[in-house]
């Protein structure tokens, strides 16, 4: 329908309460789901080559294996004496005063009988960040080592540590080149 003018007339339409609320209702609806910020996608942390897969830390409620077991009782006494100290103690047996009150902490291995590794310092893995203080003298777990990796605290983080599975290639990457594993 056209007017003198040659514009389009607009038709008035009465609506009753109930159409015009739900009209209103989905109008309001639609504004309030576009008006919501559309979450950014978070980006994948990189992967790190030199660390231990997720698949070889170990789950502390599912220590199957008594070394593996021995270490995480070790790994919470050295964080302990490093909150206190700041350094790990100077021998792996002075880490006793720091077990909890019923437990009697063991510094060999249960397989080989063979006392643990103790790297006061730590290996630094080759590009930084954990470091290797503690492992098995011998791959006796199905051609592994059972280690505890740790990170010192720095700014805005605490001290940590992982109990670890290693296969003689990781374990590699923290020894120096010019010394070999023990056997």
């Amino acid at each position: 329908m056209q007017w003198q003018s040659g514009e389009p007339r607009l038709i008035p339409v009465h609506l009753g309460f109930k159409a015009f609320a739900s009209i209103a209702s989905v109008c309001a609806a639609l504004f309030i789901a576009g008006c919501a910020p559309t979450p950014k996608p978070q980006p994948k942390a990189a992967p790190v080559i030199d660390e231990p897969s997720r698949e070889s830390v170990a789950d502390p409620l599912e220590f199957k294996d008594p070394c593996a077991a021995r270490l995480h009782d070790i790994s919470g006494a050295m964080l302990l004496c490093y909150a206190v100290n700041h350094q790990l103690p100077a021998q792996l047996q002075d880490l006793s005063k720091y077990a909890e009150l019923d437990q009697t902490l063991e510094f060999t291995c249960p397989e080989s009988h063979q006392p643990y590794v103790y790297v006061r310092e730590g290996l630094p893995a080759p590009s930084g960040g954990r470091r290797l203080v503690l492992y098995d003298a011998t791959p006796v777990h199905k051609g592994t080592r059972w280690a505890i990796l740790m990170r010192p605290s720095g700014p805005g983080q605490s001290a940590a540590a992982w109990v670890v599975q290693l296969s003689e290639p990781m374990l590699q990457a923290y020894l120096p080149a010019n010394v070999p594993p023990l056997k």
